[in-house]
């Protein structure tokens, strides 16, 4: 452990700021970037770092909360809300359009279930009860787990599950001949 008296950073006392990370960047001379919404590329790039960040999501027709959303009237619910005007409707148009993009599975297996569903499928083929009381079935997967894993393997890997299969076709009809 290190002795000695706490750092301390006068400038930052001076102005009386306590240890904020941007104040403490300026002071080290490192380069810090302003804090902004983490939110989708289309709402940083019309972000104006001069609005509040109501009056910024407001302008792209966003919510800040939730709170004053929707009226509650118990007396008419018949009065339209008042609709304001959006200064950049262009957002919400880019993030729906990206929103209805078709998306990809990213899913994969690792090889230790690859090989684990190879091994069971050439031993049990569909047989799930049998393939949990394999001896190497090392985790004791349930017959369901294991169903699930062999699910993922067949969502994830398609066209391998495909040729692991016909190669299996191709043993079997070879040992009958």
């Amino acid at each position: 452990m290190i002795s000695g008296p706490p750092l301390t950073f006068p400038r930052l006392q001076e102005n009386g700021v306590g240890h904020d990370i941007l104040e403490l960047h300026v002071f080290l001379g490192l380069q810090a970037q302003p804090r902004r919404p983490g939110w989708h590329a289309h709402i940083r790039e019309a972000w104006d770092d001069k609005k509040s960040a109501k009056q910024n999501l407001q302008d792209m027709g966003l919510a800040f909360g939730t709170k004053g959303l929707l009226p509650i009237n118990k007396k008419s619910n018949s009065e339209p809300a008042g609709q304001t005007s959006l200064l950049k409707p262009y957002v919400i148009r880019e993030m729906e359009t990206e929103a209805n993009l078709p998306r990809t599975d990213k899913t994969t297996c690792s090889s230790d279930i690859t090989e684990f569903v190879h091994y069971m499928i050439r031993e049990y083929n569909e047989d799930y009860k049998a393939m949990a009381r394999d001896e190497k079935n090392y985790y004791q997967d349930t017959p369901k787990q294991i169903k699930r894993k062999v699910d993922l393997y067949k969502r994830s890997h398609p066209k391998e599950y495909a040729a692991f299969l016909e190669s299996l076709q191709a043993e079997k009809s070879s040992s009958l001949q």
